[in-house]
């Protein structure tokens, strides 16, 4: 995402420099359009075209950006084209990190839905007996099924499950077109209140979370959503919803949250 924004800012500036430029033109109604002119534009549809690529729900954008050049009035009506279009883009990084953490929220609900009415297999993926890293894998494929990457990285003292596209390999290039480009780290941890105190639980994981973020994983190319995912055997969401947590990263402050899975929950009937 931020390898994204960055290329962005850069078309941003080529895109105020052609509307100045467009603008110096006296009689923009009756100029002829030199090849300067015309190759101008065209790299700004090729660097907006490759930026189009990172990124996800970017049709509006895409239709919004050609524009014919053999048109009569195409100098006359740069300026407005060009301005709707940083408009579009400005719109969508602005609203990006509202819409992973709408995605992923949405993900994890459905995970608990299906823990709570699915089919029997289903139920026993997430057992309240299985092992923390199982619960992981099984975490990873569900948010592929919502178009969500979500593999381990590693960083020189810490490792992380990590949605990160360009990090997975080329072994899974088959199916890397399916899945939309949002970056969320997410730490699990199975909470078993006979041996750790929730709060200890997650403030420990934050801490990990703030590892993870600086310095060791900053040179990473996401903004730092941050999801903490706590596995019960039953609810505790009310206890969650009172723990503060404190961070303390020096370079990318991360929003932390913390979403409670609960492995044996009540059937909609017993709530």
């Amino acid at each position: 995402m931020s390898v994204a924004k960055e290329r962005w800012k850069a078309l941003e500036k080529d895109i105020d420099d052609f509307i100045k430029y467009i603008n110096a033109i006296p009689d923009k109604a009756h100029y002829q359009p030199y090849q300067h002119d015309i190759d101008w534009y065209q790299r700004i549809v090729g660097d907006a075209t490759e930026i189009i690529k990172l990124i996800s729900d970017s049709d509006q954008i895409e239709k919004a950006i050609k524009l014919n050049h053999s048109d009569q009035m195409f100098i006359s009506k740069l300026p407005n084209h060009l301005s709707k279009v940083k408009s579009l883009f400005n719109k969508y990084f602005a609203d990006y990190t509202r819409y992973v953490i709408t995605k992923t929220d949405d993900s994890l609900a459905h995970l608990q839905l299906m823990i709570t009415i699915g089919d029997e297999q289903y139920r026993k993926n997430w057992d309240w007996g299985h092992n923390e890293n199982h619960y992981e894998k099984f975490g990873a494929a569900q948010f592929l099924l919502h178009r969500i990457w979500s593999f381990k990285a590693c960083a020189s003292k810490s490792r992380t499950d990590l949605i990160l596209i360009d990090a997975i390999g080329e072994e899974y290039s088959n199916i890397r077109e399916l899945a939309e480009k949002t970056f969320v780290l997410t730490e699990w941890k199975k909470y078993d209140k006979s041996k750790k105190s929730l709060d200890k639980l997650i403030q420990d994981a934050v801490g990990q979370i703030n590892e993870y973020v600086s310095p060791h994983l900053h040179k990473f190319p996401f903004e730092p959503v941050c999801y903490l995912i706590i596995v019960s055997e039953k609810s505790h969401k009310k206890e969650i919803e009172q723990i503060e947590i404190s961070i303390n990263s020096n370079q990318k402050k991360p929003k932390i949250k913390i979403v409670n899975i609960v492995c044996k929950p009540n059937t909609p009937s017993q709530q």
